[in-house]
């Protein structure tokens, strides 16, 4: 974040977050909007009491 609390970096990337089981499978494929959007919390818990 820059000191004005807005989100900085390029508009050629696109931020991903992925979930992946243990024999490796995608579970869930996120593609953010920006750099600052990422799957909720609460799934990502959810998932890794799931698959522990």
């Amino acid at each position: 974040m820059d000191r004005t609390g807005g989100i900085n970096g390029s508009m050629t990337t696109m931020p991903a977050d992925f979930l992946i089981d243990a024999s490796g499978a995608i579970r869930l494929a996120y593609y953010g909007r920006d750099e600052g959007d990422h799957p909720p919390f609460d799934a990502i818990k959810r998932f890794a009491n799931q698959h522990s």
